[in-house]
């Protein structure tokens, strides 16, 4: 036998890997594990906002929306967790004014999770992989 030789005991095995590694770099499997990393920093930002919570119109604004400027088709799916226009003052919150000192819940979220979306991202990535997309 060769030095440098590969011996493969399953073809087929090597071939399902293979077909499933195209379907994880499909732009669905891309959209989902960008999604899934997209709602980690979501749900953080809900539980830090909550301290501000009067009437629920900031808890109501915080949305994730997809940044088509941003992605790339097939290889690149931004998500981004924004606060709609409706909860105006949420700036003011996390940044302060001249007035009232800086009540940041954006910032550390992100701070806070951003380790823990990273890995739900590559386990979502992953399970494409594995499964094929099934």
């Amino acid at each position: 036998m060769a030095r440098n030789a590969i011996t493969i005991d399953n073809p087929d095995a090597l071939t399902d890997v293979l077909r499933n590694a195209s379907v994880a770099a499909s732009e669905s499997a891309l959209r989902q594990a960008a999604i899934a990393g997209a709602r980690v920093f979501y749900r953080e930002i809900k539980v830090r906002a909550m301290p501000h919570y009067r009437t629920g119109v900031l808890e109501d604004s915080i949305k994730t929306v997809f940044v088509p400027e941003d992605s790339v088709t097939g290889e690149i799916a931004t998500y981004a967790v924004t606060i709609n226009q409706n909860a105006w003052y949420a700036r003011l919150l996390e940044f302060g004014t001249s007035k009232m000192a800086a009540k940041p819940f954006i910032r550390p979220s992100y701070e806070a999770k951003r380790q823990e979306a990273g890995q739900v991202v590559i386990n979502s990535i992953q399970e494409a992989v594995k499964n094929g997309g099934q």
